[in-house]
């Protein structure tokens, strides 16, 4: 990314949206996968920062994953895994909070009063109330599991919740993130996470396959569809042509009919026949 010239353009980002302001975050689930490059970006620009590690019951975010992309369980438990444990490797050293998603939601108030405290920051009122009562959407949090719930299912992993129960210690202040305890926790973390590597970098390129697949399928299928569309109209302008052609010889006919077999003639019956056996031809 460095060498890209990225580290210069986010540079000048983070520049353009402090020149009103002294204080500004920024909210990316994938900042705790690319902290190394923001934490590069910075130090270049002496940048005073805080971290505020944000984490929910992984059960709540496997069924949020089951329902929005039809993701396993199984996977959606790796990806949060994945994702909390690098939030807390980037920042073990930094200033950093930890907020559970779920007391947040049922206590703005007490959740934001205590990031303040932690980062030494000022709560306006005005905006606090803005927020509680504007911003936060209840009904956006449409599942809240307990940690006992989280046991109760076979396919959780036993490290996704040990790192939960600990993160939750740490958001509820009964533990310290920066006590040694829960750094030497974070150490364990990442050395089998890494045991877990090719595991994932393994599900990841099945998982991509799948996707060229049902996406090679999905464009077959389309094709199909167009061709059957394509023959169903031919066959409907082929259909049209024969009824317009039967309608005309029938209509020729009628008309030979009327000029030379007069109504109850004997030539008429004879007539007759004759029609009706062309018009079983072209039938």
């Amino acid at each position: 990314l460095r060498n890209n010239g990225y580290l210069l353009r986010a540079s000048e980002l983070l520049r353009s949206k402090m020149d009103h302001s002294q204080i500004f975050g920024i909210k990316d689930p994938r900042l705790s996968k690319l902290a190394p490059f923001w934490k590069e970006v910075f130090v270049h620009n002496n940048l005073d920062v805080s971290y505020v590690l944000s984490i929910r019951n992984p059960l709540s975010v496997s069924e949020s994953l089951s329902k929005r992309h039809n993701f396993d369980f199984e996977r959606s438990y790796l990806l949060w895994l994945d994702h909390v444990t690098a939030g807390f490797i980037n920042t073990v050293s930094e200033k950093c909070v930890v907020v559970d998603y779920d007391l947040m939601m049922h206590s703005p108030e007490t959740e934001l009063v205590r990031i303040a405290d932690k980062l030494e920051l000022q709560i306006d009122p005005v905006e606090l109330e803005i927020f509680k009562n504007e911003f936060l959407d209840n009904e956006l949090q449409h599942t809240v599991y307990q940690l006992k719930d989280l046991k109760l299912d076979d396919v959780t992993p036993p490290l996704v919740q040990d790192v939960y129960l600990k993160a939750l210690d740490v958001a509820t202040d009964r533990l310290k993130i920066e006590d040694v305890k829960f750094k030497n926790s974070i150490k364990k973390w990442s050395r089998e996470l890494s045991q877990l590597k090719t595991a994932l970098v393994f599900a990841d390129k099945l998982e991509t396959r799948l996707i060229t697949t049902n996406h090679a399928l999905a464009e077959r299928d389309a094709q199909l569809a167009e061709r059957d569309a394509q023959l169903a109209e031919r066959e409907n302008q082929i259909h049209a042509i024969y009824i317009s052609r039967t309608w005309r010889v029938g209509a020729f006919l009628r008309r030979i009919l009327l000029k030379i077999a007069p109504e109850g003639s004997r030539r008429k019956r004879i007539v007759l026949r004759v029609y009706r056996y062309f018009q079983s031809l072209v039938n």
